[in-house]
């Protein structure tokens, strides 16, 4: 669920052999040689890009359509439909990692 690539624009290159990368949420914090794609279309532009340095896991943690890496850990009784729900406290989908395969659970 969390996602296989991220666009990325380059802000700055170092030496010719590094480059500096850049995402909506903000600059990476490291450095990249030929780690990337170019691609001619435009997805991002430097004007879209975020100030704050960030790193790749947090940048695919906040991109991921189940939080990122990592499960929350709960035995739940009752349908996950409120807030007690840590997945749901969360805005995260429950499944069956978090809560044990139980078959009250909305997945």
């Amino acid at each position: 669920m969390d996602p296989r690539s991220i666009i990325a624009v380059i802000a700055g290159s170092k030496d010719e052999k590094f480059y500096e990368l850049a995402t909506k949420l903000g600059k990476l914090k490291a450095l990249y040689t030929n780690q990337f794609t170019l691609r001619k279309e435009t997805f991002l532009s430097l004007e879209e890009v975020g100030t704050m340095e960030i790193s790749v896991r947090e940048v695919v943690n906040k991109l991921s359509l189940v939080g990122g890496q990592g499960f929350r850990k709960r035995n739940c009784s009752k349908k996950c439909t409120t807030k007690m729900c840590l997945c749901k406290s969360a805005n995260l989908l429950c499944n069956s990692k978090c809560h044990n395969s139980q078959p009250y659970c909305k997945k």
